[in-house]
């Protein structure tokens, strides 16, 4: 079993504390806030949707360019992940 990088983040419905596992970044185990992500681990972010394990939202990211953190939205119904 190989080593990941988690990304918390909170469900933008229900606010609940949610994670997210990459092997993008160094996969040392490293932790980041939603604020803090490297641009390698938010590439990889923003190619990804999740389900909120609380409200089953469908969660996509999308990345703010000039600061680099990850914004968790919810996805509309019938809209494909990309």
């Amino acid at each position: 079993m190989g080593c990941y990088d988690t990304v918390h983040f909170r469900c933008p419905v229900c606010d609940e504390r949610l994670e997210f596992q990459t092997k993008a970044g160094a996969c040392d185990l490293s932790e980041y806030r939603s604020h803090s992500v490297p641009l390698a681990i938010a590439d990889c972010m923003c190619e990804a949707t999740v389900s909120c394990t609380a409200c089953v939202a469908k969660i996509r990211f999308r990345v703010n360019q000039k600061r680099v953190p990850v914004f968790p939205e919810l996805m509309h119904p019938g809209e494909d992940a990309d």
